[in-house]
């Protein structure tokens, strides 16, 4: 009966936040929860949801990396690649990251696997 409790206050958590990395971080802070069969259970759509978010914001950023670069600061072209390179992984990464410590759970099926 807890763990119901747990699951459906989990589920409207994820609903509240506003944003993909706030997501990520309760999911991370909450990971031994997730883990339980009627937790993982009852937010298994919100999981996939969360994937799908990120798979898509890795695409849209991808897209964006392909755009013509708006050079800053007088920066030479391969400066201002080099640039978006760094930001793009620095947005990636750590939710990446925090998505792999949560648990193979999260990662299963098509879109987690890409």
């Amino acid at each position: 009966a807890l763990e119901l409790q747990l699951g459906s206050i989990l589920g409207i958590a994820l609903d509240n936040c506003s944003c993909l990395r706030e997501k990520i971080r309760l999911l991370h802070s909450l990971r031994n929860l997730i883990r339980r069969p009627v937790i993982n259970y009852l937010i298994a759509s919100k999981m996939e949801e969360l994937v799908k978010s990120f798979t898509d914001e890795v695409e849209h950023i991808t897209g964006a990396f392909h755009t013509p670069l708006i050079v800053l600061n007088n920066m030479p072209p391969n400066a201002a690649t080099l640039t978006m390179c760094h930001i793009i992984l620095q947005r990636v990464r750590e939710q990446m990251e925090l998505l792999k410590d949560i648990g193979g759970e999260v990662l299963v099926g098509v879109n987690g696997q890409r």
